[in-house]
């Protein structure tokens, strides 16, 4: 029972993030605040991200580097 209370924290916090971005990868999160910055479509957003990402040596981006990186 004393868990109860941090279960429903964290299940507010990913409704949260959910209403806010669609999503739950850090990826994504990534992605849509740069287009929302910059104002261009999430497409040429992820593809500067993907760049970005790629002259650091990152190639195939794992959610905890998105993490990292956001």
């Amino acid at each position: 029972m004393k868990y109860l209370p941090v279960v429903a924290v964290l299940l507010l916090l990913a409704a949260a993030t959910w209403v806010r971005y669609g999503s739950l990868s850090p990826c994504d999160w990534m992605v849509t605040d740069l287009a929302e910055q910059l104002g261009v479509p999430e497409g040429v957003a992820a593809i500067k991200i993907r760049t970005d990402l790629a002259l650091r040596g990152i190639t195939d981006p794992k959610p905890g580097e998105c993490l990292v990186e956001w």
